[in-house]
């Protein structure tokens, strides 16, 4: 791995805060030809602050009353030597950033949900060994940064979501522009925002969002590739796109083309909900009823994640796979309490 490109991915949306050196700011947010610049000339600006940065926006305690904790790992897969996937979790009252380096950082995972919502994000890089580990890692990060910077817009949170992805968008095109060779590079992105009684989800690409609740699972996303889209006009079978040999050949991603449209839709969301985000890795080879089964299985959480990805392995481990759940808690439950079935253990 090249190891100075991607340390230089890692920082090229950013732009130092002269008041807090080591802190972190959001790309700068370019309106495109007839879209609407979400920025209040009226807010005051704010510093989004991650888990290494001092400074966390401190939320009194009643803040948010339901409370979430997450489940996430992130594997290279059997077949492939480098992980070109990318999952983030973040607090958007609080200003932190619950994941580092494709890891849960245990003291953020579980807290209460506070008025601004919680983001969740997996994204799947393209373009080969060095490229999709970039534009995967400048995906999930624009759209948290982004989000923080434009906090205090008044705008619905499916606007921001959809702006935030198309920063996102622009930040992989941004960096394609400067470093010669990587024109190839895109990402795929499924992002959620989880409010008290909402979740919106954006959509690029076919990584997957899923509810599971009463035991049954759910797909709320819809796969924007070629095979599903000829699959929904009749052209196909079932069983047909199962095993098309373009079945991976996706429509739009991050970083490729000169604009790109997520598909926002939200959904509500109740006590006792799990939340599954995934890449194909998982969804591509693994069915749908053995998710589904593998998530009814009274066990906890971070055992229901690895369970999935031997499940992927079981399959043949062909792609880099990535799992994130979040159970989403009713404001009497504690740590050890039900919120996917009557036994769940969160812990």
């Amino acid at each position: 791995m090249e190891w100075i490109r991607l340390r230089n991915a890692k920082t090229f949306f950013r732009q130092a805060d002269p008041g807090r050196p080591d802190a972190a700011q959001a790309p700068h947010l370019e309106a495109e030809p007839g879209q609407t610049h979400p920025r209040n000339p009226t807010a005051s600006p704010t510093t989004p602050t991650s888990p290494q940065t001092p400074g966390a926006v401190p939320v009194p305690a009643h803040a948010g009353h339901k409370k979430l904790a997450f489940f996430g790992l992130s594997d290279p897969g059997l077949k492939r030597e480098n992980n070109e996937d990318h999952f983030i979790v973040a607090d958007l009252t609080r200003r932190t950033i619950a994941v580092n380096n494709n890891q849960l950082i245990p003291s953020l995972v579980y807290h209460n949900l506070g008025p601004n919502g919680t983001l969740l994000a997996v994204a799947d890089g393209l373009g080969g060994h060095d490229d999709g580990e970039i534009a995967s890692h400048i995906a999930v990060e624009a759209v948290v940064h982004t989000l923080f910077e434009i906090e205090r817009e008044e705008l619905s949170i499916a606007d921001k979501l959809s702006f935030a992805v198309q920063s996102a968008h622009k930040s992989i095109g941004r960096y394609i522009g400067s470093v010669p060779g990587s024109r190839s590079m895109s990402s795929t992105l499924t992002a959620m925002h989880i409010g008290q009684d909402e979740m919106t989800i954006a959509q690029v690409g076919d990584s997957r969002a899923y509810l599971f609740s009463n035991g049954t699972l759910t797909q709320l996303t819809e796969d924007q590739t070629l095979v599903y889209m000829m699959l929904k006009k009749g052209l196909l079978t079932e069983e047909e796109a199962e095993n098309h040999p373009d079945r991976n050949v996706i429509l739009q991603a991050l970083g490729q083309g000169r604009s790109i449209t997520p598909d926002v839709q939200s959904f509500p969301l109740h006590h006792g909900s799990c939340l599954l985000l995934c890449s194909d890795g998982l969804s591509s080879y693994v069915p749908h009823e053995r998710i589904e089964a593998i998530l009814q299985k009274e066990t906890r959480g971070d055992v229901r994640c690895k369970l999935l990805l031997e499940a992927a392995y079981d399959a043949g481990g062909e792609d880099n796979v990535t799992v994130l759940l979040a159970l989403f808690h009713a404001p009497h439950q504690t740590r050890h309490a039900a919120p996917c079935q009557s036994q769940y253990n969160t812990e």
